[in-house]
C-alpha cells in the first residue's frame, strides 16, 4: 500500500482533533442550558405588577431570565385601590396558580411574591392581612421594586401597612434614590431611599434595602453594573432558606 503523504496525514490529524473540539457557540449554548437547569430550582415568582398590570420591561426581562414568573393580575389591569376586594382576589388567584406550578417535578420549588409600584401596595396588604393562614409553599418573603411610599399630596397612608407586616416576613426593598415617591415636601421620613432605612427600624418584619441611582423604576437610569447587582441581589434573596419557625 502507498504511504500517505505528510500533508494528508496532517490534514487527517487536524480533522480528528477538530472533531473533539466544541465551537464557542455550542459551548455558550451548553453554559446557558446548564444555567437554566440550575435556575429551574429557584422558587416560582408571583409578580404583582404596576398599575397597568405588568412590571416595567427591564424588571420583567430580568425576572424571566432567572425563573418561572406568574403575573398578577393574570389578565387586565388592577382596579382602583382598596385594601380588600378584587385586587386581593386577583393576587390570591395568581398565588394559587404559582403553587400548582411550583409543585410540578420531583421537588416543590416554593413560591415568592414580588411586586412593582402599585403592586407593592397590593402585595404588602396581602401579607399584612395574613399571619399563618397561607399555604406553606409560599415562602415568607416579599420583594418590592419601587414601593410608592408617598403620593404627590398627603392622603392615603402607605407607611402603616408596612408596620403591620408579620414579624417573620423578610422584605427586600429595591428602590431608586431618585424615585419621586421618596421626595415629597410633606414626608416625615428622610428623602430618597434613606426613608426605608429609617422606616425599617419601626417595622416588626425584617426589612432590608438595595438602593440604585434609578428612578421609581429602580432600573430606570441605573447603570449596567447596578442592574447586574440588582439581579444578583434578587437571585440571592430567592435562594435564602426559610427561617426556622
Amino acid at each position: 500500500p502507498k504511504r500517505a503523504s505528510r500533508g494528508a496525514s496532517s490534514r487527517k490529524r487536524k480533522a480528528s482533533e477538530g472533531s473533539t473540539k466544541v465551537s464557542p457557540k455550542l459551548a455558550r449554548k451548553g453554559e446557558k442550558k446548564e444555567q437554566k437547569a440550575k435556575e429551574s430550582k429557584l422558587p416560582v415568582v408571583v409578580m404583582a405588577g404596576s398599575a397597568g398590570g405588568r412590571p416595567p420591561k427591564a424588571i420583567k426581562e430580568m425576572l424571566e431570565k432567572l425563573t418561572t414568573v406568574i403575573y398578577a393580575p393574570e389578565s387586565g389591569k388592577w382596579k382602583s385601590w382598596s385594601p380588600a376586594g378584587p385586587n386581593q382576589t386577583a393576587l390570591q388567584s395568581a398565588v394559587q396558580t404559582a403553587i400548582s406550578m411550583a409543585s410540578k417535578g420531583d421537588e416543590n420549588r416554593g413560591v415568592v411574591i414580588a411586586s412593582s409600584s402599585f403592586g407593592c401596595r397590593v402585595a404588602a396588604q396581602f401579607w399584612a392581612d395574613r399571619d399563618q393562614s397561607i399555604d406553606k409553599a409560599v415562602q415568607r418573603k416579599l420583594v418590592c421594586f419601587g414601593y410608592p411610599l408617598f403620593r404627590p399630596k398627603p392622603g392615603q397612608d402607605r407607611v402603616a401597612v408596612l408596620k403591620q407586616l408579620p414579624k417573620d416576613l423578610r422584605v427586600l426593598m429595591i428602590s431608586g434614590n431618585r424615585d419621586e415617591f421618596l421626595h415629597r415636601n410633606y414626608q416625615d421620613l428622610p428623602k430618597g431611599t434613606k426613608a426605608f432605612s429609617s422606616l425599617a427600624k419601626e417595622c416588626t418584619a425584617s426589612m432590608r434595602l438595595h438602593s440604585t441611582n434609578g428612578k421609581h423604576n429602580p432600573l430606570d437610569g441605573a447603570k449596567k453594573a447596578e442592574r447586574n447587582d440588582v439581579s444578583e441581589v434578587f437571585r440571592g434573596f430567592l435562594l435564602e432558606r426559610e427561617q426556622e419557625k
